[in-house]
């Protein structure tokens, strides 16, 4: 892997690193750090996930650890293992670049989980401290449909609205967040509301999406 790095073929370095990892992550701790940094420079942490799940108890920093932590606990939730995803995630420290996205990963694990009331409070926290870090739109759009989400799931109805009116009209999720604002809408006795929301997806403008 080092060689390979030294070389500028990061893509086949992460993967020996990998390998080696998968082998045996106790010998050198230090491939963990380097092994996370490549991750960062390809824009590929995915391969790391499954291993770190699994060695969290490594001999390394403060601030690795924090950063292997969000990547087990995408692998636990990828798992269906949402118990040990939550837990892991409370390892994660504010001062890592992943926190926006563990707060967003922790709302969600709640919502799934029916504490609905509970979510809205990390995924405000990762709304927030996502636009400290200039994390990307469609970052932010997710934090907030997922916030528009969690007060729906709590049946505070026009607070749903609000957070779903926020969806831009840029965003990928924007024809999503309107078909559940009118769902939103429709619990809320408004069927104005509901017919209208529904109708503008149906317009000629729209005839192409599904």
């Amino acid at each position: 892997g080092g060689i390979l790095e030294k070389l500028g073929l990061k893509y086949s370095s992460l993967l020996a690193y990998e390998a080696g990892l998968q082998i045996d992550a106790t010998r050198i701790p230090s491939i963990a750090e380097s092994s996370i940094a490549l991750a960062d420079s390809i824009g590929d942490s995915g391969v790391l996930e499954s291993i770190f799940a699994s060695n969290l108890n490594l001999d390394v920093s403060p601030e690795t650890r924090s950063r292997m932590a969000y990547l087990a606990a995408r692998s636990a939730f990828a798992r269906g293992d949402v118990g040990p995803a939550q837990g892991i995630l409370m390892m994660v420290k504010p001062t890592d670049p992943d926190f926006p996205e563990a707060q967003n990963l922790l709302g969600v694990i709640k919502s799934q989980q029916g504490q609905h009331d509970s979510a809205i409070t990390p995924l405000q926290i990762g709304y927030q401290k996502g636009l400290e870090a200039e994390k990307p739109a469609k970052f932010q759009d997710a934090v907030l449909i997922n916030m528009a989400r969690a007060y729906f799931g709590a049946k505070n109805y026009p607070q749903a609205s609000v957070y779903y009116e926020q969806i831009p009209r840029s965003s990928s999720y924007w024809l999503d967040a309107q078909f559940e604002r009118a769902w939103a809408h429709f619990h809320m006795g408004d069927m104005s509301g509901v017919l209208g929301f529904l109708h503008t997806l149906q317009s000629p403008f729209f005839e192409d999406e599904p």
